[in-house]
């Protein structure tokens, strides 16, 4: 007798996937703007650089202890995706921004983003290479220089995106410290509860993703964010389906997905 995998049954679960994100990616592409919940983070983004602006003082950036080497570097990608937009707006409003890079890799990616985007507002002259800086691989050297960052350069509005460890805390508490707008987002569970009690927006677990979606308004981003929401649907139908089976003693779900 064949023993029940379930491979059958993710074979077509798999075709059903990529059917919904072919299907996502061409309306998206098409010019159809699917309803996502507002994130109140993001709009603190303008209210962060708007009192930096008026302040006269700087916004700190920082996409986190994270490379592209690892298998949370989908972190560190969704922060540089959201340096994009915080780089505009700072070019927008003429803000200073400094960048604080842990990762080697990570250092040119950044520098290239904030030069762009001040490019693109025709703001070149006010773009300083040397406000984006790499400090140091290891945790805590990389971690004094943020907070000497913070304190030294008496930013207004700290912003902290990305894979953070035990200097998260170091971080939020220098910006509390110095009275910094402070916004955070990660997926690393064991940080959130840091940045909830320090901070005045956050981005919890996948919102750091779908905030990347948003703010890049690209096609293939949004259709992915786009695809998950149907496919939660889906399976909370599933399983509610399945439990009603089950409550009138029918396993078929169960003998389905086996399959």
């Amino acid at each position: 007798m064949v023993p029940r995998d379930g491979g059958i049954f993710a074979f077509f679960a798999f075709l059903a996937l990529a059917a919904v994100l072919f299907w996502c990616y061409r309306k998206v592409k098409g010019g159809y703007k699917p309803y996502f919940r507002q994130i109140p983070a993001l709009k603190g983004l303008e209210e962060a650089i708007g009192r930096a602006a008026e302040m006269g003082r700087p916004v700190h950036f920082t996409p986190g202890s994270d490379g592209f080497d690892s298998g949370t570097a989908g972190m560190t990608l969704a922060a540089t995706i959201c340096l994009a937009h915080i780089a505009k707006l700072c070019a927008q409003y003429d803000v200073r921004l400094l960048v604080s890079n842990r990762r080697p890799a990570v250092q040119p990616l950044t520098e290239e983003i904030v030069r762009q985007a001040f490019l693109a507002e025709g703001k070149l002259e006010n773009f300083r290479p040397t406000d984006i800086r790499f400090f140091s691989d290891d945790q805590f050297a990389y971690a004094s220089g943020v907070v000497g960052v913070i304190s030294g350069e008496q930013t207004a509005s700290n912003i902290m995106l990305g894979g953070f460890y035990a200097e998260s805390l170091m971080f939020a508490e220098a910006g509390a410290t110095y009275g910094n707008i402070q916004i955070a987002g990660t997926a690393s569970t064991a940080q959130i509860p840091f940045f909830v009690t320090t901070c005045d927006y956050v981005l919890i677990g996948e919102e750091l993703f779908a905030a990347a979606a948003v703010l890049s308004v690209d096609p293939a981003q949004v259709s992915t964010l786009m695809m998950q929401d149907i496919i939660r649907i889906a399976l909370v139908c599933l399983i509610a389906i399945g439990a009603l089976a089950a409550t009138f003693g029918s396993d078929v779900i169960r003998q389905l997905i086996l399959k």
